[in-house]
């Protein structure tokens, strides 16, 4: 995603240096991909932020996974068909910096 004039500014003249930083966009929409999410919109955006000011990005959906909900580590004991709880966040996850959650917030 193209950034605006006055994001790329602020990408450029930043004084910080972020390079040596990991981040995981942890996507909690509803839509499976491939289907168009607006909360995929506002990652992108900030994806592209992070990305011009060197670091590395990566965006996980778990709705594209089967992920057992449960606090036990073998969770079929427990009615679900696989074990692992979140395993493909986890394993993601846990080596980097930088964890984001963009979820949408219903209207009131």
């Amino acid at each position: 995603m193209p950034l605006n004039p006055q994001q790329e500014e602020l990408c450029t003249s930043s004084r910080w240096d972020f390079s040596d930083l990991r981040a995981l966009f942890v996507n909690c929409t509803l839509k499976r991909s491939p289907e168009l999410s607006h909360t995929q919109g506002l990652v992108e955006i900030s994806k592209a932020i992070m990305e011009k000011n060197g670091v590395i990005v990566e965006v996980l959906r778990p709705v594209d996974y089967e992920i057992a909900a449960g606090v036990y580590p073998d969770m079929t004991k427990h009615g679900w068909a696989r074990p692992a709880p979140a395993r493909p966040i986890w394993t993601r996850g846990r080596a980097l910096q930088r964890t984001t959650l963009p979820t949408v917030i219903p209207p009131s």
